[in-house]
C-alpha cells in the first residue's frame, strides 16, 4: 500500500530519513484495538485522508503532536491563572 523509504528521501525534517549507517532509526509500536471497537479502524482510516495524511503512522504521529499543544497551552493557561489568583 505505502511505499518503502527510498535511498534519497528526506525525514520532512531537513535531514536524512537513514543515518549514518544507512539503517533506520525509527521505533515500531503496535496498538491493541479490541474486538466491539474494530469500527475505530476505519474511522482512523477516515479521518487519516482527511487529514491528507499518507499512512497511518503519519495520522497518529499528528494527532499526538496535537495533543501535546493542546496541553502544553493548557499548562501555560493555569499556570498564568495561578499566579493571578493564587493556588488553592
Amino acid at each position: 500500500m505505502y511505499s518503502g523509504i527510498r535511498q534519497n528521501q528526506t525525514n520532512g525534517y531537513g535531514s536524512n530519513a537513514l543515518g549514518e549507517e544507512q539503517e533506520h532509526k525509527g521505533t515500531v509500536i503496535s496498538i491493541s484495538v479490541p474486538f466491539h471497537e474494530l469500527d475505530l479502524i476505519e474511522e482512523m482510516d477516515l479521518q487519516a485522508r482527511m487529514e491528507c495524511c499518507s499512512s497511518r503512522s503519519h495520522y497518529f504521529r499528528r494527532l499526538i503532536r496535537r495533543c501535546k499543544a493542546d496541553r502544553l497551552k493548557a499548562e501555560k493557561q493555569h499556570a498564568e491563572w495561578s499566579s493571578v489568583w493564587g493556588h488553592k
